[in-house]
């Protein structure tokens, strides 16, 4: 059994092969953006990037405009827009 940060590669990987639009962009702009940032703290990606908290922000960001904290951002990252227009993966 795979644990939650190998099914995050996985995943990717799944997904990548299969380019799923929309619903692959969102994940890779989330899992890059996921790395970068952990790596940038000094901390290994690969122990911090398990399956739950990357869908997590995935689902977050979809819904980032009925996010309560959506008043205080005056504007969401270029890739998020792109792969989110209108707030929905779906979209």
């Amino acid at each position: 059994m795979q644990g939650s940060t190998e099914m995050t590669a996985t995943h990717a990987a799944m997904l990548n092969e299969h380019r799923q639009g929309r619903h692959t962009q969102a994940f890779n702009g989330v899992y890059r953006a996921m790395i970068q940032h952990s790596a940038a703290r000094g901390v290994d990606p690969s122990s911090e990037l398990d399956v739950e908290r990357v869908f997590a922000a995935v689902t977050l960001l979809a819904d980032r405009r009925d996010h309560e904290l959506t008043p205080f951002i005056a504007r969401w990252h270029p890739a998020v827009d792109a792969a989110c227009p209108g707030g929905s993966v779906a979209g």
